[in-house]
C-alpha cells in the first residue's frame, strides 16, 4: 500500500495504478483536477510492487553525474520551426521510426486533452513536437511500451523527468532497445485548469478550437505567442505575456501541481538517457541565428551517447559548459514554488472567467508591489470610486 504525502509528493504518473496485480489502485481528481491514487484496501494484498514503482520513493537515474552539453538544431528549418526549441528531438525521433521502432510522447487530442500516444510513422510526429504544459494523461502507455521492447523493437519514450523516472521502475529492467528523452520541466498544471482557459477563449471566439500552440514561432523563437486557430478559421494570437494561461503559469507560478514545488528530480544525475530543453541566453555564448530555435542537449548515459553520434549529421551542434545552459535553465536544479495568488486563483477559477481572473491577479500583484504608501492607496482607491 502506498505511504507517501500524497498532496505534496505525488507526481500523478499512474504507475502505481498500472502495476497493481489486483486493480486495488484508482485515480480520483481533487478540486484542482489533479489525480491522485487511492486503494481499496478490500483488494489490496501488501505485495509493495506500487510502492518499489513509485518514482517519488525510488528514483531511478541515469549513469552520468556530469553530461554531454551542447546547443543544437535541426538542419532542417522546416522541422525547426515547427518544434518547441531547436527540433532536436524529432531527428531523435525520425531515428527510431526509421529503424523499425516508436516513439511516445504528449499530444493535444481533437477535445483539447494533452494525452502520451504513440506515433511509428514520420508523418505523425507533428503531433508530438512542442511544449504542452499540462500534465499529461500517460494512460496505458507504460504497458505498451513494455510490450513493444519484449517484442524487441526500438521505443523512445519522452516525458517530464517523474514520467520517465516512473517508467523505468515500471518496467523494472534496463532495456538496451529503449531510449527515454526528458524535457526541462518548469512543472504541469492540470487538465481541468487548462479546461477552463480554452474554454473561455471558446466562448469569447463563439467556436471551437481546432488546434492550439503553446509555442508558435510566427514572429520568433525569443518572442514566441501562442496561437489557436478555430473551426471558423479565427485566430488567437498573443504573446507570452499576453495571454493569460501563459502569465498564470509563467509569471505567477498559480497552478503547479503541489509535488512541483518540491520535485525529487532536480540536479544530477537526470532521469533520462537525453535532457532537451530551450538554450535560453545563448546569444551571450556565439552570435548565432537563433531566430527559429536552438536547443540546449545533455546526453546523461552511454545509450544517450549512441544514439547521437547516428544522428549528429542532421543537426548543428557545438559543445558547450553545463553552467552555461544552467545559467538560464535553473529548473534542471531548482523547483518553482507556487505563487502567492495561487489559492485564490483557485477559489475563484471555476465560477469567473480565466481572463477576468488572472487580470485582477494581476492587478491585485501590481497594486501589493507598487511601493505606494497606504496613504497614496487610499487616496487612489477614493479616486477611483467618486
Amino acid at each position: 500500500m502506498m505511504h507517501i504525502n500524497e498532496k505534496t509528493e505525488c507526481v500523478g504518473c499512474g504507475a502505481c495504478v498500472e502495476v497493481c496485480p489486483k486493480k486495488a489502485i484508482a485515480f480520483q481528481a481533487d478540486a484542482q483536477g489533479f489525480n491522485y491514487p487511492y486503494t481499496n484496501k478490500n483488494l489490496c494484498v501488501d505485495c509493495g510492487r506500487c510502492e518499489r514503482t513509485c518514482p517519488v520513493i525510488k528514483q531511478t537515474l541515469a549513469e552520468y553525474k556530469q553530461p554531454a552539453c551542447m546547443v543544437a538544431w535541426n538542419k532542417d528549418d522546416a522541422v525547426r520551426k515547427a518544434s518547441t526549441s531547436g527540433g532536436v528531438f524529432s531527428v531523435f525521433a525520425e531515428e527510431v521510426i526509421n529503424n523499425g521502432g516508436c516513439v511516445f510522447g504528449a499530444a493535444i487530442s481533437e477535445n483539447m486533452n494533452v494525452e502520451h500516444i504513440a506515433v511509428n510513422n514520420i508523418q505523425k510526429l507533428k503531433n508530438l513536437r512542442q511544449a504542452k504544459y499540462v500534465l499529461s494523461n500517460l494512460g496505458t502507455s507504460f504497458k505498451e511500451v513494455k510490450k513493444l521492447l519484449n517484442q524487441g523493437r526500438m521505443v523512445l519514450f519522452s516525458g517530464t523527468p517523474c514520467q520517465i523516472g516512473a517508467l523505468k521502475n515500471f518496467l523494472n529492467k534496463d532495456y538496451e532497445n529503449l531510449i527515454t528523452v526528458e524535457v526541462i520541466c518548469h512543472g504541469v498544471v492540470s487538465q481541468k485548469v487548462f479546461n477552463a482557459y480554452h474554454r473561455s477563449l471558446s466562448a469569447k471566439n463563439n467556436c471551437n478550437i481546432q488546434s492550439y500552440e503553446f509555442r508558435n514561432k510566427d514572429i520568433s523563437w525569443q518572442r514566441y505567442t501562442v496561437k489557436a486557430t478555430f473551426e471558423n478559421g479565427k485566430i488567437y494570437q498573443k504573446e507570452r505575456m499576453d495571454d493569460p494561461y501563459m502569465v498564470g503559469y509563467l509569471k505567477h507560478s498559480l497552478y503547479l501541481r503541489p509535488s512541483c514545488t518540491s520535485c525529487k528530480y532536480k540536479g544530477f544525475p537526470r532521469a533520462a538517457d537525453i535532457t532537451l530543453g530551450d538554450f535560453w541566453g545563448i546569444e551571450k555564448i556565439k552570435d548565432f541565428n537563433t531566430d527559429l530555435g536552438a536547443s540546449a542537449v545533455l546526453l546523461n548515459s552511454k545509450k544517450g551517447a549512441e544514439i547521437f553520434k547516428n544522428i549528429e549529421n542532421k543537426l548543428y551542434f557545438e559543445y558547450t559548459e553545463l553552467s552555461s545552459i544552467l545559467e538560464n535553465n535553473q529548473s534542471l536544479v531548482k523547483s518553482t514554488q507556487l505563487g502567492k495568488y495561487s489559492d485564490y486563483f483557485y477559489s475563484k477559477f471555476e465560477k469567473k472567467d480565466f481572463k477576468e481572473l488572472v487580470d485582477k491577479i494581476e492587478e491585485k500583484n501590481l497594486w501589493e508591489n507598487s511601493g505606494l504608501s497606504l496613504r497614496d492607496k487610499l487616496y487612489l482607491l477614493k479616486k477611483k470610486f467618486i
